[in-house]
């Protein structure tokens, strides 16, 4: 435990020294442009200034997970499925459907289901369980009926069944 909060120390301090480098670049350009009389004044000057440290402390604490017990479940972090944070996550996540069901519970990698993961319906009823690469079905898995029935074990490549594997009627 102690060696996770030292790391987060050290990124934050990291991402710390990246923001004041970013705010102390934004700063002499306007202290250039105020030089050169363009058409910029210096209150719209310092409010780009403060507006860009609000956004880069922002990003610091939401995207870096800074506070890894806010907005999880048992350490897994949920997302909604258009999420601009899930898009950088890179970790085992849960993905809330548009109406708020639980779509996906698995490996993410830059938003893309990547790894092991289990697809759901809006009703809850698994659809698939097994590797993907993309968000695809890609590997060993397990299809399943509307009714939650076991559809097909086996291979998939591409979202389609490949390779050997056993498929069962619908009762």
């Amino acid at each position: 435990m102690y060696k996770k909060v030292i790391a987060i120390k050290n990124e934050i301090k990291n991402n710390t020294i990246k923001v004041q480098h970013a705010l102390k670049t934004l700063d002499a350009i306007a202290q250039y442009a105020l030089q050169q009389n363009d058409m910029i004044s210096k209150k719209l000057a310092t409010s780009i200034i403060i507006i860009c440290g609000v956004v880069s402390i922002w990003y610091i604490l939401s995207v870096k997970q800074v506070f890894a017990g806010m907005n999880s479940s048992n350490g897994v972090r949920t997302y909604k499925y258009n999420s601009v944070q899930l898009r950088l996550a890179k970790d085992k996540v849960r993905i809330l459907g548009k109406s708020g069901y639980l779509a996906y519970e698995g490996q993410v990698d830059k938003g893309y289901a990547s790894g092991q993961g289990t697809l759901y319906d809006p009703e809850g009823n698994m659809v698939y369980l097994g590797n993907f690469e993309k968000s695809r079905f890609e590997g060993d898995g397990k299809s399943y009926y509307d009714n939650g029935a076991l559809k097909y074990t086996g291979s998939f490549h591409n979202n389609e069944f490949d390779g050997h594997g056993l498929f069962y009627r619908a009762m």
